[in-house]
Order: structure tokens, then C-alpha cells, then sequence
């Protein structure tokens, strides 16, 4: 903090700001790293499948798991 204040020019609101933003920047790589696992487990499980010279992705799960 005293690096910015003084050495950068940043006053106390700058500074709370960039330590909110820096939070948020964290809660979302730890909420990436999430979803990233979650996409592996279902490529793992046969879950997703990927249709070739596509983008798409789609959810497949077998008759006896389907909803009536």
C-alpha cells in the first residue's frame, strides 16, 4: 500500500479499489479452476461430447438417466 500511495501516486480509494479488484480477480480464477474441473469429470465420464468441425458442446446422458 505504501509503495502505491507514495512511490505510485495512488490515494486510498485507488488503493481499496485495486484491492477489491485483485479479490474478485482471485474469486474468479478459483471459480475457473472449478468449472475447469467439472468439464474434465464429464469428459472423463462420457458426459460431453464433442461434434467435430464444431464449436458445440453437448450433454448426453443415457435413456434409464433421463427425466420422463
Amino acid at each position: 500500500m505504501q509503495r502505491l500511495s507514495q512511490d505510485e501516486g495512488v490515494n486510498l480509494a485507488g488503493i481499496k479499489r485495486i484491492i477489491d479488484l485483485t479479490n474478485q480477480v482471485d474469486a474468479l480464477q478459483r471459480r475457473v479452476e472449478e468449472l475447469t474441473a467439472q468439464v474434465e469429470n464429464a469428459r472423463r465420464g462420457g458426459e460431453l461430447v464433442h461434434v467435430p468441425k464444431s464449436s458445440a458442446m453437448v450433454v448426453w446422458q443415457p435413456r434409464s438417466r433421463r427425466k420422463p
